[in-house]
This record gives structure tokens, C-alpha cells and sequence, in this order.
């Protein structure tokens, strides 16, 4: 399952778009490339490890840039995206 969540600046006013989701043991060959492995934009491979991730997105269009994590909660994906934004 995903979520959206917004960046926040040190005001505390909203700007962009991420979504973080939880990638298992049962669905992680539905993330990627379907084999287990992500792909970026110049073909260096990395494993998928189970946890949670975020990704910089506006709902309903493609991801834009690399997926970030593991992390052991949502919460913490939550607040690496919130730092990194």
C-alpha cells in the first residue's frame, strides 16, 4: 500500500509530493524490475531489502528519482523525506 505525503519547509508549508511504501518478502517481486533488483537510469542494479521507502511523486504520474530506504518504519521514511525535502 502507498501513501502521499507532502515536503514541508522550515515554515512548515507544504510543497511537492512523495509516497512511501512497504516492500515484503511476498510482494517485493512486484517492485523493480520484477526480479528482486531496482534499476537506475544509467543500469546499475541494487538489491530490493525488505522495509519501507519513499520516493519523491505526484499521485497518478512516475516516481522521479531512486527510491530511498530500507527503513524499519514508515515513520522513519516519513522523517528522512521530510530532511532530505
Amino acid at each position: 500500500m502507498m501513501a502521499y505525503h507532502s515536503f514541508m519547509d522550515a515554515s512548515g508549508n507544504p510543497y511537492g509530493s512523495f509516497e512511501t511504501f512497504r516492500v515484503t518478502r511476498e510482494n517485493r517481486s512486484s517492485w523493480g524490475d520484477g526480479s528482486g533488483f531496482w534499476e537506475n537510469e544509467i543500469g546499475e542494479r541494487s538489491r530490493i531489502l525488505c522495509g519501507f521507502y519513499w520516493q519523491a511523486c505526484w499521485p497518478g504520474c512516475l516516481p522521479d528519482g531512486e527510491p530511498m530506504g530500507p527503513f524499519r518504519s514508515e515513520a522513519a521514511a516519513i522523517r528522512d523525506a521530510q530532511e532530505a525535502g
